[in-house]
């Protein structure tokens, strides 16, 4: 009996706990831009870039544990995309990083719940970075373009 338990009521648990890492990562970013305020235009777009650069490695961690090659592939090519985006935003215009953290916000969507093969063991990570780099892209624009 056990194997057929009810399982339809955690599915709306997991949404909940999803819109719940969502809405954090949107309060970080928030207080990532309001402290990044005060921090003169290029030091701070260094920070941004720094940190896009960082964020791109972390899947690749998730991907060298599974220990699938396709896996760790896909997750480095992308992190060698979020440098080449760091470095432009840095040498050319900080539209690109905005541009950056957009993508990065879509492609950690397609890790929620499970569309790219690297498994994620902290469920509550791809919302959590969804909000965060797409609620960062606006900051930039809000900082940089407006």
């Amino acid at each position: 009996m056990d194997r057929f338990q009810d399982l339809s009521n955690q599915q709306p648990i997991q949404d909940q706990r999803g819109w719940l890492s969502f809405g954090i990562g949107i309060l970080l970013a928030i207080a990532t831009g309001i402290l990044l305020h005060w921090v003169p235009p290029q030091p701070r777009l260094d920070v941004y870039a720094v940190a896009f650069a960082a964020i791109g490695a972390v899947y690749v961690g998730s991907a060298l544990a599974e220990k699938r090659g396709r896996s760790i592939f896909l997750e480095a090519a992308i992190a060698i995309v979020c440098i080449a985006l760091s470095l432009v935003a840095l040498w050319v215009s900080p539209l690109a990083l905005m541009v950056g953290y957009l993508l990065h916000g879509v492609w950690d969507f397609f890790h929620h719940p499970v569309q790219v093969s690297t498994q994620i063991t902290q469920r509550w990570y791809p919302p959590l970075c969804v909000g965060l780099d797409w609620a960062i892209a606006i900051v930039i624009s809000l900082q940089y373009l407006l």
